[in-house]
C-alpha cells in the first residue's frame, strides 16, 4: 500500500465533511440557545411537541457528524455540551432523554 503511515483519504473526507457539519450545527446551537427561557419549567411542556421534532434532526445530524469525526456514537451528555449560551452555560433544553434515543436510533440505522 502506497503512503503507508499516511492518512487514508476517506479518513480525510469523513474530517472535512464533519468540519462543515460542525459548522451549520453552530447556527441550530445559537438558534436552540435564544429558545431556552420560552422552555423553562411548565413551558418546557407546553412547547415539547414543537421543539421535540427539530432537536431530534438536530440530534441525528450532530451524531452522525460525531461519528465521522471520531468513529463513534456520541453520548447523551456530549449532546448536551453542544448546546451552550454564549457564556458557556447549558442550555438545558433536553429535560429527558427520548429525543437523544430516538434521533441515535434513527441515525444509527444508516450505518
Amino acid at each position: 500500500m502506497e503512503g503507508s503511515g499516511s492518512t487514508a483519504p476517506g479518513v480525510n473526507a469523513n474530517k472535512e465533511a464533519a468540519k462543515r457539519g460542525y459548522e451549520k450545527l453552530r447556527e441550530v446551537q445559537e438558534l436552540y440557545c435564544k429558545l431556552q427561557p420560552e422552555l423553562l419549567g411548565d413551558n418546557f411542556w407546553r412547547y415539547q411537541r414543537q421543539v421535540s421534532p427539530g432537536l431530534q434532526e438536530y440530534i441525528e445530524a450532530l451524531s452522525f457528524a460525531h461519528y465521522l469525526d471520531h468513529g463513534t456514537l456520541i453520548t447523551f451528555d456530549e449532546v448536551q455540551r453542544t448546546l451552550t449560551d454564549p457564556q458557556g452555560v447549558e442550555v438545558r433544553i433536553i429535560e429527558c432523554t427520548p429525543s437523544y434515543c430516538y434521533s441515535v436510533q434513527l441515525d444509527s440505522t444508516f450505518h
